[in-house]
């Protein structure tokens, strides 16, 4: 097994200054620290008198309104409640005299009354081997009697079993019982952890960050996360921590993460193989599914509510008259457009939602360029069965600073996980199981497309073709797919063709230079054996182009299509890129009942993150998804990370560990020793000899 330098991370903040001569800071937290102050007319904040630090402040951390509250006293506390926004990212200060002024970011109202979160120079500097703090800032280490710096000086009971060896020969006394009971509390706290290491058991308050590294991030700003800390899961004994965020728009989404730059080329980091993780999210479901558009308006549709009704609707919404969003008109159906609810309605914004029919409300979003283009429509189904449309992007990264689009697609790793499982549920994913998502049409999970169906038939006829969620994890030839799509026929004998359809975000997704198209699929019909399958492309020019494949009946296989090979239907060759859709049905004399079970739909082969050499994030992303609120309970983050400690039951602040391995002999660094008596004393020979390789 691999030998670690960091392997045990420390809780401890106290420093010797084995230089001296150490610039002193103090630190400042707002109303904690009754630092308040009041915009100036300039719209500028100065920190000044009776602040602390006016013309030495060295580092400044945020602009808050009085009324936003904070859950302690610590300097990188998050905002609570209230008006969370920090007024001065994105500003500046500087220092003139006795005053600092503080240009915002964002600007406030002059007269504001607002609280100040800053570092500033004391003007002091620490001796020679002086005890410092070195979190949040640079400061002496036992600054009053009730400052309880040193609770985490774990080793200091091996100096007190020390002192009472040579007292005990000085006054002929016995201390082995005290040696015993002292070593007893030492030894427990010192436990070394078994591989394979968790990263993050979330054991922990929030703002006590340490070395994890955490980052969270939003679209829209850091308001949308109405709960983000550490708690008691539902049910759980342990903490994890809880994520709740409100995404207001159709293209919002709120991330965070781990930073952790590893090389994937070096032990032991090339045995890694997976991530780890333990979810629980909230399993709500919804009877709205399957919403398809047609058009080139470029307006999101976005559906509100639920469906309360008991019977089946197949709804439709098409725009009449073309326009910005409040102002085009559209109409309604929810029997698949043979007859139509209401006509001439002004369409609206989130703020003004439409109410259709059986508790659905529908509203859009405006892109770039016209919002709706008369004849744009949009489907959706209503009813069971219920579906949960929630899922949690899981991503890696393997981009190099130095690369032109490090967070671009090309090193963005997916791997998608489905709000319906009861209980929090341990997840181990192989990195094979993350993709890059530029080929990929759709995987039920990390890409769901606009889905839609269609049938000829000779002569009229009550035919149905039904799209819905087939929500069971399968594994498939190696690979986990947790949604599959499901399609389910009832023709009349008049139907002579009919498939389904997917549309193709050329923008995100280009055909160009791709050479097959596959997917996964599993034909159920009774009696039969095998099923002629038409393969179908409408390419950059409308054209239509296939190809026939036998596939076997009642069981998965992967159909593979080379494009190179396919027939032009209709339209003029030959097949030019990008493609807008790709078609799955069945050609000819079709079975009257059966069912399609289908996945995995992309061009090419997957693009796995198991070849990647770097490890630069493991993130968690929340999308809207059509839904505005999410919410999550995550823990137990890690990878199979098998590594041992090279120092078993060393004290940790016994030695100055970084990522990187030992910290050089400079400035302030952590304690660098542990008194090798103490194991001595209750016969732990080989630890004893261990604190003497420290």
């Amino acid at each position: 097994m691999s030998r670690m330098q960091w392997a045990r991370p420390s809780q401890f903040n106290w420093a010797f200054d084995n230089m001296g001569g150490t610039p002193l800071q103090e630190a400042v937290a707002g109303v904690w620290s009754n630092a308040v102050a009041q915009v100036g007319e300039d719209g500028t904040v100065a920190v000044q008198a009776p602040n602390p630090g006016g013309g030495r402040v060295c580092f400044f951390r945020g602009v808050w309104p009085t009324t936003t509250s904070f859950p302690w006293d610590g300097f990188w506390a998050e905002p609570l409640t209230g008006d969370i926004t920090n007024y001065y990212l994105g500003g500046s200060f500087i220092n003139q005299g006795e005053e600092t002024i503080v240009q915002l970011g964002t600007p406030l109202e002059p007269g504001t009354p607002v609280q100040l979160y800053y570092l500033y120079l004391t003007g002091e500097k620490a001796a020679k081997y002086e005890p410092l703090n070195t979190y949040p800032c640079i400061r002496r280490a036992c600054r009053s009697r009730d400052d309880y710096t040193y609770d985490f000086a774990v080793d200091r009971i091996l100096d007190l079993m020390s002192f009472l060896y040579f007292a005990g020969q000085e006054q002929g006394r016995d201390y082995t019982a005290v040696f015993k009971f002292l070593w007893d509390a030492f030894y427990a706290r010192q436990e070394s952890r078994t591989p394979p290491l968790v990263h993050d058991s979330f054991e922990r308050r929030f703002w006590d960050k340490g070395a994890h590294l955490m980052y969270r991030g939003a679209t829209s700003g850091m308001e949308v996360f109405s709960v983000f800390q550490t708690e008691l899961a539902p049910g759980s004994a342990s903490r994890a921590l809880h994520v709740r965020a409100e995404l207001p728009g159709v293209w919002d989404a709120a991330w965070f993460g781990y930073g952790l730059d590893w090389a994937l080329t070096d032990s032991p980091f090339n045995e890694i193989d997976r991530v780890r993780f333990q979810l629980l999210g909230a399993a709500d479901t919804r009877r709205l599914h399957h919403l398809s558009k047609v058009g080139t308006g470029s307006a999101v549709l976005t559906l509100k509510g639920d469906y309360l009704r008991e019977e089946k609707s197949r709804f439709v919404v098409q725009v009449q008259t073309t326009g910005a969003v409040g102002q085009a008109k559209f109409r309604w159906s929810r029997d698949g457009g043979l007859t139509w609810g209401a006509s001439n309605l002004t369409t609206g914004d989130a703020q003004h939602p439409l109410a259709l029919w059986g508790g659905v409300e529908v509203y859009w979003e405006g892109g770039q360029g016209t919002h709706l283009v008369a004849g744009d429509y949009w489907t959706f189904w209503g009813g069971d069965p219920a579906v949960h449309p929630r899922r949690l992007a899981v991503i890696l990264n393997d981009s190099n600073p130095t690369d032109s689009d490090p967070w671009g697609p090309a090193h963005t790793y997916v791997h998608a996980v489905p709000d319906r499982f009861a209980g929090m549920t341990g997840f181990e994913i192989p990195f094979s199981q993350f993709w890059r998502l530029d080929n990929v049409i759709d995987d039920g999970d990390r890409v769901r497309g606009n889905w839609g169906v269609w049938y000829a038939a000779s002569q009229p006829g009550q035919s149905d073709i039904t799209l819905s969620d087939r929500e069971e994890t399968e594994t498939l030839f190696g690979e986990t797919f947790y949604t599959q799509r499901q399609v389910t026929w009832n023709l009349s004998p008049q139907v002579t063709s009919f498939g389904v359809w997917v549309g193709i975000d050329s923008q995100r997704l280009n055909s160009t230079g791709r050479i097959h198209v596959n997917f996964l699929l599993k034909p159920v019909i009774s009696g039969a054996n095998s099923l002629t399958v038409r393969v179908k492309v409408k390419d950059a020019q409308g054209s239509y182009f296939y190809r026939d494949v036998s596939v076997a009946v009642n069981s998965w296989q992967r159909v593979t299509v080379n494009l190179a090979e396919m027939i032009r239907e209709s339209g003029s060759g030959p097949l030019t890129h990008p493609l807008q859709v790709v078609d799955v049905g069945v050609p000819a004399n079709p079975p009257l009942s059966g069912a399609f079970f289908l996945t995995d739909l992309k061009f090419d082969g997957h693009l796995a993150f198991a070849n990647s050499s770097r490890l630069r994030l493991l993130e968690f992303r929340l999308e809207h998804q059509g839904l505005p609120e999410h919410e999550w309970w995550l823990d137990e983050v890690g990878v199979n990370l098998e590594v041992e400690d090279p120092y078993p039951y060393a004290p940790r602040l016994a030695i100055s560990l970084t990522p990187y391995g030992q910290n050089p002999w400079r400035g302030p660094t952590p304690v660098h020793y542990a008194h090798p008596l103490a194991p001595y004393l209750v016969r732990a020979l080989n630890l004893a000899q261990n604190y003497n390789q420290l």
